[in-house]
């Protein structure tokens, strides 16, 4: 008899030693009702409180959940620990440090805070890239603040080409990835759209800078306005210039000289100055050794008289605004000599 009723005592505890997933059911919580959002991509759902037991469902960033239970107290999550949060919909326990709480009135800000986060996060994989893009895309129909919309439409913009970033074009033609349907469906989808064009010298799909320019004209009169239009500066043009003057000139006029011309006052008007600067440091230094280039290279007297005009909007006060003129009325006169 003794030993039926070790037995009976015996096996509760190896099942509880064995699957974790039965011990959680012991755990406390509390009854709540909060709603949070998701602060990453494919964050698992699962039927109780802890890492090891089943997975249900995954969210996505920036989905919106309903918590009706918390723990009492935090539980372990991979290597750190967070409160455990049960979801109304889909049914499930989530760890809470996936979760966040959006005060009412302010779930534009946070979608604002999210984007930028995951987008300076390093390492995410194509498909959390992906996730990123389409959770801002989503989101931009709903914002009312118009600076935070701004802002949101170029993280949209800069989260497509980091998903782009991530596709190799010479991989895509010439790897096993080629028939990764991840890659070509999403390619396909947007290659269109977004007049997407394979640069051959990086090696990577490229937005063109048209649609960056876009957004500074869609709102030039906000805040946000010079900001865009620097971003826009910086967008990659694709290409290489390989050293080649007239190449430099044009690509100068298109970049920073066009961030002059719209916001001649504006924040990034010393930083243009100085990366003009030495593009046309650069030049000078090359004619040195080609005195008669611009004999054959009469086109770049229109990027040259383009820069000088976007120059002379800008206050003589500007740090070395009047060493960039005199450099670039240098080039002028020499243009019309040859």
């Amino acid at each position: 008899m003794r030993h039926y009723y070790l037995s009976r005592l015996f096996i509760p505890v190896v099942l509880l030693l064995t699957f974790p997933s039965l011990a959680d059911t012991t755990v406390k919580s509390q009854t709540i009702q909060a709603t949070y959002f998701v602060t990453a991509s494919g964050v698992r759902v699962r039927a109780a409180p802890n890492t090891a037991s089943a997975e249900k469902a995954r969210l996505n960033l920036g989905d919106q959940v309903t918590a009706i239970q918390r723990t009492h107290e935090k539980l372990p999550v991979d290597s750190t620990s967070a409160y455990w949060y049960a979801l109304k919909q889909p049914q499930g326990w989530v760890a809470g440090n996936y979760l966040v709480e959006a005060p009412v009135g302010q779930e534009e800000q946070l979608w604002l805070q999210l984007a930028k986060q995951r987008l300076q996060k390093t390492g995410i994989s194509f498909l959390d890239q992906a996730d990123l893009y389409r959770f801002i895309d989503k989101t931009i129909p709903n914002i009312k603040n118009t600076a935070i919309k701004a802002e949101m439409e170029l993280l949209r913009l800069l989260a497509l080409q980091e998903t782009l970033n991530t596709i190799s074009s010479n991989s895509i033609m010439n790897d096993s990835r080629r028939s990764d349907k991840a890659y070509t469906d999403w390619l396909a989808q947007y290659r269109k759209s977004f007049d997407l064009f394979d640069d051959e010298i990086s090696g990577r799909w490229l937005i063109p800078v048209k649609y960056y320019w876009h957004l500074a004209d869609k709102y030039a009169k906000t805040q946000a306005g010079d900001e865009l239009a620097w971003q826009a500066s910086q967008a990659s043009l694709g290409g290489e210039c390989e050293g080649d003057i007239s190449c430099n000139l044009h690509r100068e006029s298109l970049t920073r000289g066009e961030y002059l011309r719209r916001f001649p006052a504006g924040k990034y008007v010393n930083q243009s100055l100085i990366e003009l600067k030495e593009v046309l440091d650069f030049i000078h230094s090359e004619l040195k050794s080609q005195p008669n280039y611009f004999k054959d290279a009469k086109d770049t007297l229109k990027p040259i008289q383009a820069l000088i005009k976007s120059l002379n909007r800008v206050s003589s006060q500007a740090p070395k605004q009047a060493k960039v003129l005199k450099s670039l009325k240098s080039l002028e006169t020499a243009v019309k000599k040859a």
